[in-house]
């Protein structure tokens, strides 16, 4: 893998550890800056959505970036595959988060 994308796969790895923490009681808590326990800022919003907002908006970026690689064939397929995999697998990651909370 080159370095030019190594920061998507950065990415990654700290939106599933932040995943993993978001799942541990009082996590959201914490991320959120609130003591344990403490309900939301904003009682009718659920924990992580403007995070997950601004993931989804992420995730469409980059497959609009991985569009324009595909039409300039600057990339293998297998790399563009990949990519567009690691993707899917984030927004299913999102999708499931949603149901958590």
């Amino acid at each position: 893998m080159t370095a030019r994308h190594r920061p998507l796969g950065t990415r990654r790895r700290a939106s599933t550890h932040e995943a993993e923490l978001r799942r541990a009681p009082g996590a959201a808590a914490q991320l959120d800056g609130r003591p344990e326990g403490a309900p939301p800022h904003d009682l009718h919003e659920k924990p992580f959505t403007k995070s997950q907002f601004l993931q989804e908006e992420l995730i469409k970026f980059e497959r609009g970036v991985l569009q324009e690689l595909q039409q300039k064939e600057r990339t293998s397929d297998d790399l563009l595959r990949k990519l567009e995999n690691e993707l899917d697998l984030e927004e299913a990651r999102l999708e499931l988060d949603k149901g958590l909370f």
